[in-house]
């Protein structure tokens, strides 16, 4: 759909490339807005994920103070080892999360590098999931492996790049069938 069009919802169609879908809620339709048209929110401006009211680039929508609903504002990066609060996108540099005690219901963090291979995955409180730095992934165990190129050892689809880790080998990921023509 293009911009100002319906989105998503119960039989809306997709937004077009570089448009987002604002507003679609289940079966609610939403509608396709550019990203100038939804990150208008300046430093210190409080900001809506679920409205589409985005920070300005190279700001972070930060939790603000938790509630029923929580609250977010627009907060600038932090450094290495700076605080932080959780936010979209995350405030730390680019290989670094907002470590926040979750199990306290703190949302005052610290900037920390992502794990690497070996390393127990981290489960940042945004977003959801377990993660680990650039070309690594969680695996079964929660631990960070680093990812593999074709060749290289794997017990399972997701370490290889491919998603296809065959008799403990990453192999190049299957073609896809061609319909066949009448």
């Amino acid at each position: 759909a293009a911009a100002g069009e319906a989105c998503d919802g119960a039989s809306g169609p997709d937004c077009e490339a570089g448009l987002a879908c604002i507003g679609a809620m289940g079966a609610t339709s939403g509608t396709c807005k550019t990203f100038a048209q939804i990150q208008t929110k300046g430093l210190g401006d409080a900001c809506n994920l679920d409205a589409g009211e985005l920070c300005q680039e190279g700001l972070s929508c930060a939790v603000d103070q938790l509630g029923m609903p929580a609250t977010f504002k627009c907060v600038g990066a932090s450094a290495t080892g700076a605080a932080c609060r959780p936010g979209v996108p995350d405030p730390c540099p680019a290989d670094e999360y907002c470590d926040v005690d979750q199990m306290s219901m703190n949302i005052d963090g610290i900037c920390h590098k992502l794990p690497t291979d070996g390393q127990p995955c981290v489960e940042p409180a945004i977003p959801f999931g377990p993660i680990c730095a650039q070309s690594h992934t969680c695996d079964g165990t929660k631990t960070c492996k680093a990812r593999q190129q074709v060749g290289g050892a794997c017990v399972e689809d997701e370490i290889c790049y491919s998603d296809t880790c065959e008799g403990g080998k990453c192999v190049a990921h299957p073609a896809c069938d061609a319909p066949e023509m009448p």
